[in-house]
């Protein structure tokens, strides 16, 4: 072995020699030589990559604490030398509130330090492709949630004095000791009537188990918006882990393990009202051990429809599958009230797209009384059901070909949840065909007016 590192030593200092007895290395006499400069971009393009990626993390309930495991592998074409270019593999910064506690030189050619038992050196030939080491960290007693930073370095030299780093790797492992929270509201609910919602909390499952949590409260708290509407609000336990103390809109005083759940109920009066409103209901979950954490939260929209509100949909649609400039487009328009009210104010506005000249909304069957004007049609009242209405109109014969007509309409009432001035729209699109063309050959007989036959002659 000895015999091996000093060829290599000799081999070096051969080289050294070698070059500065060239005849481009002696200087001309009396000539000052400059000093040597580093190239940079020769140092670039050296090949050298260093990855770290987590291979496991253990929670230890007695210490509670994690041990990490990470891997790092290193490609380096950079040579590994005796004495002033070994090449070392470790630990790059101490991370805060853990300890690397072991190092693997996994890939053949490294081994220990002596005195640095916490990195790994090589002393021959060069660093290599795909070298893999293994560190192993554990965190400080308590330390059980959050992240933690890690870092590796490889460089050459000898430690501590004169050591080059030349790579670095970074890893944040997040300790994963958090709550998941869902939450299911309706997304409507009728005035006067009962708001229910489900809240969900997971302790989730890392790699391996965390800590158990305790001291988790669950709380539910509606917008200003939506609480304006609601009154009585309880939340109550209804399934999974752990016992809950429920009061209010709160429940307190949880405990879930990795991988447990809970299920809550949230349940209010809806007040009478003619308008009604839109809101969210919000929940928020916090817990006290081992360490503090959240709030984390999670909303649902709700739409609360008032005493005096109805809901209409509208549907247009033709039998075309395409027309030709100069022809007759009908597209039939069906109006249903969902109820639970009649409508009132109803207005139908059917925009007449600039292919299509003279169109005109009219009234086919249905519920309420309408009166039609060109493409607009109205009622003072639409009780629940279904109106049928015809558009019909006629193609320009500017009509480009191969285009699409598009014909939208409208329907608007008073008491929509939203006001009158959110209509509720549908449309309909039918393609412009070429205009057929009629080729009459020479000398051909057309039949014309009065019994006489008109001739042609091409």
């Amino acid at each position: 072995m000895l015999a091996a590192l000093m060829a290599v030593a000799l081999l070096a200092v051969g080289a050294v020699s070698h070059l500065a007895g060239s005849p481009a290395a002696q200087a001309a006499p009396g000539a000052q030589q400059a000093p040597a400069q580093v190239d940079t971009s020769e140092v670039d393009h050296r090949h050298t990559r260093l990855d770290l990626a987590l291979v496991s993390r253990t929670y230890d309930a007695g210490d509670d604490n994690w041990t990490i495991v990470a891997e790092a592998t290193l490609d380096s074409n950079r040579i590994c030398l005796p004495v002033v270019f070994n090449c070392i593999v470790g630990q790059d910064d101490t991370p805060t509130d853990a300890t690397l506690v072991d190092l693997t030189c996994d890939s053949s050619g490294w081994n220990h330090l002596v005195v640095f038992r916490e990195h790994c050196m090589k002393q021959l030939l060069f660093a290599g492709h795909d070298q893999k080491f293994t560190f192993t960290w554990r965190t400080d007693p308590g330390v059980n949630s959050g992240t933690v930073d890690l870092s590796v370095e490889f460089g050459r030299g000898i430690l501590p004095h004169t050591f080059q780093q030349l790579a670095t790797a970074g890893l944040t492992v997040d300790l994963g000791t958090t709550l998941d929270v869902t939450k299911s509201c309706p997304t409507t609910v009728d005035a006067g009537s009962q708001l229910n919602c489900t809240i969900t909390v997971t302790h989730p499952v890392g790699p391996t188990a965390g800590p158990t949590l305790s001291g988790i409260s669950v709380t539910d708290t509606p917008d200003s918006a939506l609480g304006a509407f609601l009154s009585g609000g309880a939340l109550t336990k209804s399934a999974g882990a752990g016992t809950w103390s429920c009061a209010s809109a709160t429940c307190s005083d949880g405990e879930l393990a990795a991988g447990e759940s809970a299920e809550f109920d949230f349940a209010a009066t809806v007040a009478t009202d003619p308008t009604g409103g839109t809101g969210s209901n919000e929940a928020s979950v916090q817990w006290t051990t081992p360490v503090a954490g959240g709030p984390v939260t999670a909303s649902d929209g709700v739409t609360v429809v008032g005493t005096g509100d109805t809901e209409l949909t509208i549907e247009k649609a033709t039998a075309e599958t395409g027309v030709d400039p100069g022809v007759t487009v009908t597209w039939t328009v069906v109006v249903t009230n969902e109820g639970p009210l009649a409508a009132t104010d109803v207005v139908i506005n059917d925009v007449a797209p600039t292919e299509v000249n003279d169109l005109e909304l009219t009234y086919v069957e249905g519920v309420g009384e309408w009166s039609c004007t060109s493409t607009s049609c109205t009622t003072a009242s639409m009780p629940e059901g279904t109106t049928t209405f015809s558009a019909t109109g006629t193609v320009a014969t500017d009509a480009a070909a191969d285009t699409s007509i598009v014909n939208e309409v409208g329907v608007s009432w008073e008491n929509n949840i939203l006001g009158p001035d959110f209509p509720v729209t549908a449309g309909s699109a039918v393609p412009v065909v070429a205009a057929a063309t009629t080729t009459v050959p020479g000398s051909t007989t057309i039949p014309g007016g009065g019994g006489a036959p008109l001739s042609y002659a091409g």
